[in-house]
């Protein structure tokens, strides 16, 4: 993994997941944490969810270097086998979201809250991006963007190191996922 970040823009993948049993979560985690040291991987983490207002349990989280290095990542043999063996087998559903980010997270934190934004195809990019600065609202740090591919079907999403806002702004959002809770760097 490497050492430092720069400003410049980063990858975030992002998965949601709702699990089958919460015993699977520490060892999906571990397991996932061993990924850390996959060439383009910048930094890693995740969200145990302790609030009422999420959607899923947990949230796994990678900033990766680009866009190649996400390829790179998703294509990489011990990715493949992490979801064959641990994370397919321990999740009931899941959604996952690509995202395009400016800021990398901030050095040390202890909450977060993940985000996948549901938006109408229609939307303009100005109210996307006016939801997410709604959504970020005084929060010290946050990686929110849009989705790097228009065919996924969550248009928009992100982090936020705190405590995100409840207020979306727009009203152009049709659903939010999220985890909010506990947030722990990986390795």
């Amino acid at each position: 993994m490497e050492a430092r970040m720069s400003d410049k823009r980063l990858v975030l993948h992002l998965r949601l997941v709702r699990l089958k049993t919460p015993d699977a979560r520490l060892a999906m985690v571990q397991r996932f944490a061993a990924l850390a040291t996959v060439d383009g991987v910048a930094h890693m983490g995740w969200v145990d969810s302790t609030s009422d207002a999420s959607t899923h349990d947990l949230a796994l989280f990678v900033y990766l270097r680009d866009a190649h290095s996400l390829e790179r990542f998703g294509t990489n043999a011990r990715h493949i086998a992490f979801l064959a063996e641990s994370f397919l087998p321990a999740v009931r559903d899941f959604v996952s979201l690509d995202l395009t980010v400016e800021g990398a997270p901030p050095a040390t934190y202890e909450r977060a809250t993940c985000l996948c934004l549901d938006i109408p195809a229609a939307a303009y990019e100005w109210q996307v991006d006016s939801t997410l600065r709604a959504l970020a609202g005084d929060a010290d740090a946050s990686s929110l963007g849009r989705a790097l591919n228009k065919r996924q079907p969550f248009r928009a999403g992100g982090i936020v190191f705190g405590e995100a806002s409840t207020q979306t702004g727009e009203t152009i959002v049709q659903s939010v996922l999220s985890v909010a809770g506990r947030a722990t760097p990986l390795a």
